[in-house]
């Protein structure tokens, strides 16, 4: 069967889709053209007038980075991986938690905030004892205007918009998040989560 007939046979995305807020997810339909962006999951942390920003969820750590040069007093510590936020703004950290009184963090999610009070952040992170189960850090994010996102939505050739888990997207760390989050959309989505990231070794 050809491309254009499964995605015609399986109509993803579906009409109809919410506009981009926080907390939801963006999934890459499984026929994107992009490579940049193919199979991949990206959390939607902020939407205001003049920008829509996410951070990637699906890409293995940064190998060349240690957030111990990062954060000096992790130094000999905390073995924290970094991840892989997107291609914008790779010397821009981000932190994703569940500590409820970091000052100016911003809510992405029910229990889940972004960012905050930097100096606040590390003394709570070096008291916890289960602070990997709390944190996760990232270099980097995925970055659209307002108008550019909803365009590729509305395209139909780009993204799903579904719904955020903190506990099994942020913090579970899937080996293939995209398929594991496709497959629990429902049937259609299921079948395509097995799709191949490129096409022609199916």
């Amino acid at each position: 069967m050809r491309r254009q007939d499964l995605e015609k046979f399986y109509r993803i995305p579906p009409d109809g889709q919410p506009r981009p807020r926080e907390g939801m997810l963006l999934l890459a339909k499984p026929f994107m053209r992009d490579f940049v962006f193919r199979h991949s999951v990206v959390l939607i942390v902020s939407v205001s007038e003049k920008d829509v920003l996410g951070i990637r969820l699906d890409l293995p750590p940064l190998a060349e980075q240690s957030l111990s040069h990062i954060i000096p007093e992790f130094k000999n510590v905390l073995d924290f991986d970094i991840g892989n936020g997107g291609p914008v703004g790779r010397d821009t950290l981000f932190f994703l938690h569940t500590y409820p009184d970091v000052k100016n963090s911003s809510p992405v999610l029910p229990g889940l905030w972004v960012n905050g009070d930097f100096e606040q952040m590390k003394q709570i992170v070096l008291q916890d004892p289960e602070r990997e189960k709390h944190i996760r850090f990232f270099l980097g994010y995925a970055g659209w205007t307002p108008r550019q996102l909803q365009d590729e939505i509305e395209r139909g050739q780009s993204w799903i918009l579904g719904a955020a888990n903190a506990e099994r997207d942020v913090f579970a760390k899937e080996k293939n998040m995209w398929a594991s989050v496709m497959a629990q959309m429902g049937r259609k989505y299921e079948v395509c989560s097995r799709f191949p990231t490129i096409p022609i070794m199916n």
